[in-house]
């Protein structure tokens, strides 16, 4: 779990790991020594910070997969970044704590905690003095999401029992300190962080999780 700050793109395999910890068998056992074979092999790579082009912005993708646990939960994830042609300095993946009824409430859970943590991110940046007028994009793949958060009349029956979270993403959008923004799917980082993935998306998320990588592979 340690070394996940600086992998991220390990954080969903190690997160799926520790719900097993207190009931783990010679399979699970397998299945750890898959990650650290994997972390031997890509050894090579480093979470990269480049300084970028143009002000800083702080950013942040969000995504969940919706039921992808026995009990019904679904999984979710968000990274944050600073600045263009960087990896993300801070990654999630986690099992959501409560059932939720659609893919939609699903992802609002997820953008909602990933607004929790722009918003102390914000603050902490302003407090060492970088200017914060911008509000930082949360790019997700739901445009029911962006239609709640942005549009909502606040009378609709679907949505009732989450309105709370709904209310603070469109308060947050209101106040300008953040935006909901669309991004498809195949182009969400985030989407790492809920599911395993075929191996060149993989590849590619990972690519853009850690950044450029600026070193040659070990022998």
């Amino acid at each position: 779990m340690f070394v996940v700050r600086t992998r991220p793109d390990i954080a969903y395999a190690v997160n799926r790991m520790a719900m097993r910890t207190s009931k783990a068998t010679e399979k699970d056992v397998k299945s750890l020594r898959r990650i650290a074979a994997y972390l031997y092999q890509t050894r090579h790579l480093e979470l990269v910070y480049a300084k970028g082009t143009g002000s800083p912005e702080l950013y942040a993708y969000s995504d969940a997969s919706f039921i992808s646990h026995s009990d019904g939960k679904s999984h979710m994830g968000f990274c944050i970044g600073y600045g263009s042609n960087s990896g993300f300095f801070y990654a999630r993946s986690a099992k959501q704590k409560m059932v939720t009824l659609s893919s939609t409430e699903s992802e609002t859970y997820s953008a909602v905690e990933a607004a929790k943590d722009i918003l102390y991110f914000r603050n902490v940046l302003t407090e060492l003095g970088f200017t914060m007028d911008a509000p930082s994009s949360i790019k997700v793949d739901n445009k029911s999401l962006i239609e709640l958060a942005t549009r909502f009349s606040g009378n609709h029956k679907r949505v009732r029992h989450f309105l709370v979270r709904i209310y603070f993403l469109m308060e947050q959008v209101k106040a300008k300190t953040i935006t909901m923004d669309y991004v498809d799917t195949a182009d969400n980082t985030a989407d790492q962080l809920t599911k395993p993935l075929t191996g060149a998306a993989f590849i590619r998320g990972r690519q853009s999780l850690m950044g450029p990588q600026r070193v040659k592979p070990m022998a």
